[in-house]
C-alpha cells in the first residue's frame, strides 16, 4: 500500500493529528485510500462556478476547490453587472471557504460572478451568469448560453437551474400510445471544456420488468449542456426492452483524452447520435404472438456493445455483448427466491460500472445476472478499440460464487495494490478477473461501500439481503457488514429476514464512523448496536447538504435532516414542482457534487418533463474540501448511481477526523458534535414552561401525541418561560389547519424573538395581563417578528420592534418593515408540516422556513437577550419538535454591505 492517494495531500497536515492513537502508529490506513490521480484519469475541471439568488434577494456564490490547488490557495469574487465597473465582494482574499454571500439587491440587470486566484481574469471556466430577479417564472423560466460560455441560472426566486428539454414525441407500440419521462441521469465532460453536460435516459411509460410479457417503448438516451443544448438523441430501438433492468448506460472518459464517451448496450436498428443506424436496420428480433410466454420479450439475434462518442453520439466502437443470453434457463440458483425461468426473465437483469482494473486507465465492467448465474465481463476502449479484457462467470449453482449477485454494485480498490475490485453485493471480483471472495449472504438489494469504521482499517461493506421462498432455508442474516479486502463478516442482523432497504452514512457525529438502518434493530452504530429504537423512515440516499460533515438524508423531492439528539428529522428543503423517478424507489435523476463548493447538488425533473431542475446549497459552510469528484471511489460511484438500484455514492476518504475539531491551511475544519442543547420541547409535561398571553375565553389548547394543538378565535402568544441570550438557534415545526372548522382560517404563523419590555426590562412578564394577546399592546416591546402569512395570508414581514407604544397609541405609528413578501411562493400552504428555524449570530438575523433562508438581516444594533415566542390570531395552528440550541461559528467572510 504505498500508493498515497493524491486527493489527502491537502488534508495530511492535520489529519494525522486527528486520527485516533492506534490509528497513527504501523501502516496507515489512509495508505489503503485510494483516489484519482493524474495518472488515473483525473478531470480537468474548472472552477464550477455557481450562483444562487435566495429568498431575501441576497446571491449564494461556491466554486470548486480542485485537487491540484496548493493549499494555501485565496480567491477573489467579483461581481459584473452590465455597464459597470467590476467590484470585489471580499476585502481579503477567501481562503477558508469556497461561498460567498453577496447581499446587494440586484433585481434588474443581469449579473456575472467570477471567482479568481488573484486579480480579475474572467473566463467561461471561472465565471457564472444570473439573470435578472422575476425575469420569468421560477417554474417556467428558461435558461439560454451566454457569450463566454457560462451557465445561466434560473430567474426569480427558485433554488435551482433550470436545464430546458426536448421532449421526445409520443410512440405507438401494440396498439397502445406512449409518452416519455426524463429518467436516471450521469454527467461527464463529454468536450473537455472542463464543465459537465449531462446524459439522460428518457423512460416511456410503457416499460415491462424482465418477467413479465409484453411490448414495450422505445428506450432513448439525449446528452445536454447545463444551459440546456441538446447535443444528441441516441434511439436504442426496438430490440432493446424498456425498464429499469435493461439499459445500464455508463459516462466516463475511457480512453484518456480528455473527453468522455458513453457506453451502453446495443441491438440490431440503435441510431446514434448521428443518425448511423447500428447493425440491421429491419431486423425485429421481439416475440411479437400474444399468446406466447415470450410476447414481447427479446431471446433471439445478436447483442452489441456500444462506445459512443461524446459531442456527437457517434457509434465509435461495437463488438458482440459478453455473455450471450444463452442458455435461458442457465442463470437460477440459490438467489433472489431460489428460482429460476425459461422465458428469459434471469438474464435480462444488468448492472454495470466503471473500474481501474490496471490502476492506471479505466474500464468498463458490465455484469449480467443479478440472481443465481452471474457473469462480469470487463471493457477496455483503447485507441479506438473495443476488447474485452476478462469475463468471470459463477457459473452453477455449486458454485460458490453462484447465488451471490446484487441489485447494484460498487467499485474500490480494496486491497490496497492500486487497482480496483469490482464488488457485486456478497461476493467481489478481483482486478484480474478472478474470484476474491464471497461472502455467503445470499443475493442482496441496498448496497455501501466507504471507510465507515475508522477503528478498523481499510474499507466496509454494508448490505441488505433478501430472504424469500427457497432460500429462507439458508437462513443468513437479512442485513450485514462485513471487510471489503476479505469478506469478514463484521456484524449481521435477521436471520432469515427479507431486508428489501437499507443505508450507511455518518448522520451521527456523537458515535464513531457511520451509522446504519434498515431492518430489524432501529438506528445501529458501526458495531450494529442500536443506538436509537426507530431510525430514519428514509432508507434511500444521502447527501451532503447543510455544511456539516454529516450527510443528510434524500428521498422523493425532499431533503432531510436527521436530529441525533432528539431522533427524528427536520426538513432542509422540499423541491416543490419536482418529482422523483423509479416508482416506489423514489431517486432522483442525479445527485452528485456537479457544481459549487464541495456539497452535493440534486437533479430533479419538473412534475411536467419540460426541465431538469439542478439544486444546489446555499447553506453556509465551515469546511473548505476538494471537489468531492476528485476522490476515486466518489467519481466512479457517480458513474455507477444510475445503474439498476440506484445507490448514493460515497467517499473513499473518511471525514470522521475532521470532526475533531483541527484546523490546518487550505481546509477549514470545526467541531460537528451537536450544538448545545438549551432545551427540546414535546410537551410531555403540558405547558409548564410556557406563558399564555389569550384575548379570548373560548380559546381552545390542547396536546395530542407530542403536538400542541390551538385554536385561537383572537389574539394568543405562547412565550417561553426563560429568556434567551447571545447566539441562538430556535427550531419548530409549526401546522396551519384548513378543514373546515369554525376557526380554521389560513393566517398568521408568527414569531417573536428577543423580546424585552423596557418598561420592566428585569421582569418581563410582569404586564402579561396587560397584553393578553391583543396585537397592538405587542408594539411595547423591543424585539424581532415575523409574520408569516399574515393579514389573511397575503403577506409575510420581517421587523424589528423598538418599544415606542407611545407612537403607536398617538399615530398608529409601527415599526418598519424591514422585509416584505406578497407572492403567494412565500405564503401559508395549510395543512403542510413547515420547519421553522430562527438563528441569530452576532450582528446577523435570519428565518429559515423548510431550508429555504427567507430573511437575512445584518443589524448594526443586535438585541442579544430576550423572549421567544408563538404568536397566532383568529387561526387553527398546531405545533411540535420545539429545540433551542447554541449557534454554531460560522466563516468569518466579510463581503460588501454584509458579513
Amino acid at each position: 500500500r504505498s500508493l498515497m492517494p493524491s486527493f489527502l495531500l491537502l488534508l495530511l497536515p492535520f489529519l494525522a493529528l486527528a486520527l485516533p492513537p492506534e490509528l497513527q502508529s504501523g501502516p496507515s490506513k489512509l495508505q489503503g485510500l485510494q483516489t484519482v490521480g493524474p495518472q488515473q484519469g483525473l478531470e480537468r475541471l474548472d472552477r464550477g462556478v455557481v450562483a444562487v439568488r435566495q429568498p431575501d434577494g441576497s446571491v449564494f456564490v461556491s466554486w470548486r476547490l480542485l485537487q491540484e490547488d496548493p493549499s494555501t490557495v485565496s480567491f477573489n469574487v467579483y461581481r459584473l453587472t452590465e455597464g459597470q465597473t467590476p467590484v470585489k465582494l471580499n476585502e481579503t482574499p477567501i481562503d477558508k471557504v469556497t461561498w460567498l454571500i453577496d447581499s446587494i439587491k440586484v433585481p434588474t440587470s443581469a449579473t456575472t460572478y467570477c471567482v479568481c486566484v488573484g486579480a480579475f481574469q474572467p473566463s467561461a471556466g471561472n465565471c457564472f451568469k444570473l439573470k435578472p430577479a422575476n425575469q420569468t417564472s421560477p417554474t417556467t423560466n428558461q435558461t439560454s448560453p451566454t457569450a463566454n460560455g457560462s451557465t445561466e441560472a434560473t430567474a426569480g426566486d427558485a433554488p435551482y437551474i433550470s436545464i430546458p428539454l426536448q421532449i421526445p414525441p409520443p410512440g405507438e407500440v401494440g396498439g397502445r400510445t406512449y409518452s416519455y419521462s426524463a429518467n436516471d441521469a450521469s454527467v461527464g465532460d463529454l468536450d473537455g471544456d472542463g464543465r459537465y453536460e449531462i446524459v439522460l435516459k428518457w423512460e416511456p411509460s410503457i416499460t415491462r420488468n424482465p418477467p413479465q410479457p409484453g411490448l414495450t417503448g422505445i428506450q432513448l438516451l439525449d446528452a445536454y449542456t447545463l444551459d440546456g443544448t441538446l447535443l444528441w438523441r441516441i434511439n436504442l430501438g426496438k430490440n432493446i426492452r424498456a425498464g429499469a433492468a435493461y439499459t445500464q448506460f455508463l459516462v466516463y472518459d475511457l480512453d484518456g483524452d480528455g473527453k468522455a464517451e458513453m457506453i451502453c448496450k446495443t441491438a440490431d436498428g440503435t441510431v446514434d447520435g448521428t443518425g448511423a443506424v447500428l447493425g440491421d436496420a429491419e431486423k425485429d428480433w421481439r416475440t411479437l404472438d400474444p399468446s406466447s410466454l415470450f410476447y414481447g420479450k427479446i431471446v433471439n439475434g445478436p447483442e452489441y456493445l456500444t462506445v459512443f462518442e461524446g459531442t456527437t453520439g457517434k457509434a465509435l466502437a461495437t463488438a458482440e455483448y459478453i455473455p450471450t443470453r444463452y442458455p435461458l434457463d442457465g442463470w437460477g440458483g440459490w438467489g433472489g427466491n431460489g428460482g429460476n425461468d425459461t422465458t428469459g426473465g434471469r438474464p435480462d437483469r444488468f448492472t454495470a460500472g466503471i473500474a481501474y482494473l490496471d490502476g492506471q486507465l479505466p474500464s468498463a465492467v458490465f455484469v449480467r445476472g443479478w440472481y443465481g448465474r452471474t457473469v462480469v465481463a470487463a471493457w477496455d476502449y483503447r485507441n479506438g478499440a473495443l476488447t474485452s479484457r476478462w469475463v468471470f462467470d459463477s457459473q452453477d449453482a455449486a458454485n460458490p460464487y453462484s447465488g451471490q449477485g446484487n441489485h447494484s454494485i460498487t467499485v474500490a480498490d480494496v486491497d490496497g495494490d492500486g487497482k480496483d475490485e469490482f464488488c457485486v453485493g456478497a461476493m467481489t471480483v478481483d482486478d484480474n478477473g478472478k474470484g476474491l471472495y464471497t461472502t455467503g449472504l445470499r443475493h442482496g438489494d441496498a448496497l455501501h461501500l466507504a471507510d465507515m469504521d475508522p477503528s478498523r482499517p481499510g474499507y466496509e461493506v454494508f448490505g441488505v439481503h433478501e430472504n424469500e421462498g427457497k432460500a429462507l432455508t439458508l437462513n443468513t442474516p437479512g442485513v450485514a457488514l462485513f471487510d471489503a479486502a476479505t469478506g469478514e463478516v463484521l456484524f449481521s442482523l435477521g436471520p432469515g429476514v427479507d431486508v428489501g432497504r437499507g443505508v450507511a452514512a455518518d448522520i451521527d457525529p456523537t458515535h464513531p464512523g457511520f451509522e446504519n438502518w434498515g431492518g430489524p434493530g432501529g438506528l445501529r452504530d458501526i458495531k450494529g448496536r442500536t443506538i436509537a429504537e426507530r431510525g430514519p423512515s428514509s432508507t434511500n440516499f444521502v447527501v451532503w447538504w447543510d455544511g456539516d460533515l454529516t450527510r443528510e438524508l434524500l428521498d422523493k423531492n425532499r431533503i432531510d435532516k436527521w436530529d441525533w439528539t432528539t431522533a427524528t428529522t427536520r426538513n432542509l428543503l422540499t423541491a416543490q414542482g419536482s418529482v422523483s423517478n423509479n416508482g416506489t424507489k423514489a431517486t432522483p435523476c442525479l445527485s452528485a457534487d456537479i457544481l459549487g463548493d464541495w456539497r452535493e447538488e440534486v437533479i430533479w425533473r419538473s412534475a411536467d418533463n419540460s426541465e431538469l431542475r439542478l439544486y444546489t446549497t446555499t447553506h453556509p459552510t465551515d469546511y473548505r474540501l476538494p471537489t468531492l469528484m476528485h476522490d476515486r471511489i466518489y467519481r466512479l460511484g457517480v458513474a455507477w448511481q444510475n445503474v439498476s438500484y440506484n445507490q448514493p455514492p460515497h467517499l473513499g476518504l473518511s471525514l470522521y477526523p475532521l470532526m475533531k475539531g483541527t484546523t490546518a491551511s487550505g481546509i477549514q475544519a470545526v467541531s460537528t458534535q451537536p450544538s448545545p442543547l438549551t432545551f427540546s420541547e414535546d410537551f410531555s409535561q403540558g405547558l409548564k414552561n410556557w406563558v399564555i398571553e389569550n384575548n379570548a375565553d373560548s380559546t381552545e389548547v390542547k396536546i395530542d401525541q407530542n403536538t400542541l394543538d390551538i385554536v385561537a378565535p383572537k389574539g394568543f402568544t405562547l412565550w417561553y418561560k426563560e429568556p434567551l441570550e447571545g447566539d441562538v438557534t430556535i427550531r419548530f415545526e409549526a401546522y396551519v389547519v384548513d378543514e373546515g372548522g369554525k376557526y380554521d382560517r389560513v393566517s398568521d404563523l408568527n414569531c417573536f424573538w428577543m423580546a424585552q419590555d423596557p418598561a420592566f426590562p428585569d421582569d418581563f412578564f410582569a404586564r402579561s395581563k396587560w397584553r393578553n394577546g391583543v396585537f397592538g399592546r405587542y408594539y411595547s416591546l423591543r424585539m424581532y417578528y415575523v409574520g408569516y402569512g399574515g393579514n389573511s395570508n397575503s403577506t409575510t414581514r420581517f421587523r424589528k420592534y423598538d418599544g415606542n407604544y407611545e407612537a403607536f397609541q398617538k399615530g398608529s405609528q409601527r415599526p418598519d418593515i424591514i422585509q416584505e413578501y406578497t407572492d403567494p411562493a412565500h405564503l401559508i400552504t395549510p395543512n403542510h408540516w413547515y420547519t421553522i428555524e430562527i438563528c441569530t449570530k452576532g450582528e446577523r438575523v435570519s428565518y429559515l422556513i423548510d431550508g429555504q433562508r427567507i430573511f437575512d438581516y445584518t443589524d448594526a444594533a443586535p438585541y442579544r437577550k430576550g423572549y421567544f415566542g408563538i404568536r397566532t390570531t383568529q387561526n387553527h395552528l398546531k405545533v411540535k419538535n420545539i429545540t433551542i440550541t447554541q449557534t454554531p461559528d460560522s466563516p468569518s467572510v466579510k463581503t460588501h454591505d454584509h458579513h
